[in-house]
Formats: structure tokens, C-alpha cells, sequence
């Protein structure tokens, strides 16, 4: 497996993905419209600078991704797939790891994520990392995962910020 950012060429794939993953959400959402295809979408996120993909390849076939939006100190993953036959195998742990460094290493605050209220495993997969409910209605859970930017730590004896 090999982990990397999209570019523009991996566009087409992507919209495929991301028709994939709304069908989905159809096993807890029937009013989604079981003929919607996505087209052209990523070709455009991929030109914007706080828009990143970070995706999974196996033998050159993206099997996940996950979509994150960048907003001074906040973000958002507004999307994470990974195909059916590639699920249980660490992609998607791996993918939210990939976003919470980003995070840290980027000195963003928080990450938030909508899921579908009735899907307990992807409630389960993020909760693991830290995230909590903030919001939850009928069909949406928003979750939030706040990194503490106001801890200091001391070296002992010295007194240095790090």
C-alpha cells in the first residue's frame, strides 16, 4: 500500500469514490437518490489551497481517501472512503491518522466530521482517536476533535517552552 496526496489526475477516480461512499449512506439516509453520480467535483477541489486529498493506492487503484478543508485553525474532513473490499485492513485508521498529524503539524485547533447518526462503526472509529459528539440530529452526528494548544511543557530545571 502506498499513502500519498491526490493531484489533479486522480480527479475521475475520486468523483467514483465519492459517488460510492454517498451511495452508502443510502443504508441510512433513503432519500438519496439511488441514480446520483458525482462528476467533476474533485477536478475543482483539487485547485484550491485549503482543500487536501490524501489517499491510499494499491498496484496504482486509490481504495480510500479522505477529503479535508482547511479553515485558519479549524478543519473539517468532509469526506472519508475506503472501498468495500479494502475495509478492515487499516486504510481508514490510517487516513485519520494522516489528518490528526496534519493538524498538529500544521498548528490547526480542531478537526470536526458530520457522520450519519446510524452508523455506530464510524461513531466507534473516531471516538477511538478522540473525537466527541458535539451535535447530533435524526440522520447527522457532528464530532469534534480538540487538540489542547495551551499546555506548556517544562523541561525540568530549565524552564524552556517547547
Amino acid at each position: 500500500m502506498k499513502f500519498r496526496l491526490a493531484n489533479i489526475n486522480d480527479s475521475d477516480k475520486l468523483d467514483i469514490l465519492l459517488t460510492k461512499l454517498i451511495q452508502d449512506e443510502r443504508t441510512y439516509d433513503d432519500s438519496i437518490d439511488p441514480n446520483f453520480k458525482v462528476k467533476g467535483f474533485y477536478c475543482n477541489v483539487l485547485n484550491m489551497n485549503n482543500k487536501i486529498i490524501y489517499l491510499c493506492e494499491l498496484n496504482d487503484v486509490i481504495c480510500g481517501y479522505i477529503y479535508l478543508i482547511v479553515e485558519d485553525y479549524t478543519s473539517k474532513i468532509d469526506a472519508l472512503y475506503v472501498e468495500e473490499s479494502f475495509r478492515g485492513k487499516g486504510i481508514g485508521t490510517k487516513l485519520i491518522e494522516w489528518a490528526l498529524n496534519y493538524i498538529n503539524d500544521n498548528n490547526i485547533q480542531s478537526i470536526t466530521i458530520n457522520v450519519m447518526t446510524e452508523n455506530q462503526n464510524a461513531k466507534k472509529l473516531y471516538q477511538k482517536y478522540g473525537f466527541k459528539i458535539i451535535d447530533e440530529t435524526e440522520k447527522r452526528t457532528c464530532m469534534k476533535y480538540s487538540k489542547n494548544l495551551w499546555k506548556i511543557v517544562w523541561i525540568v530545571g530549565k524552564g524552556d517552552r517547547i
